[in-house]
């Protein structure tokens, strides 16, 4: 007697979709990238409730928006290509490498730092 394998059930498209989109909204790496975008772009008093502060923020906001929408479905059209996928799952153990290093690198100068 041979074991009986359960069937593989591809999930459907909008349901690769949701979960990618959740994954990326609910990491918190995205967050604070987000939060130190607006710390570095933001003028002193930028978030007051009214006025120009206001304005400002929520401009940058619907920049931001826009452009990462646009980059992640590009994404999501580039990935969808098989030869591209495939591709990439080759060299995904470079990819890590090199970015692991470069983060790491990002770390230590973060921690070694002046701040004046």
């Amino acid at each position: 007697l041979r074991p009986v394998r359960a069937a593989r059930v591809k999930p459907a498209q909008g349901q690769l979709f949701l979960r990618g989109m959740l994954l990326h909204l609910t990491n918190p790496k995205a967050i604070l990238a987000w939060g130190a975008i607006y710390a570095l772009v933001l003028p002193g008093g930028a978030g007051a409730e009214t006025g120009a502060g206001a304005a400002h923020v929520w401009q940058w906001f619907a920049m931001l928006l826009g452009l990462s929408v646009m980059i992640f479905m590009g994404y999501a059209m580039l990935f969808s290509i098989g030869k591209v996928a495939r591709g990439y799952a080759r060299a995904q153990r470079a990819f890590d490498t090199v970015f692991a290093l470069l983060f790491g690198a990002a770390g230590v100068k973060l921690l070694t730092m002046r701040l004046q």
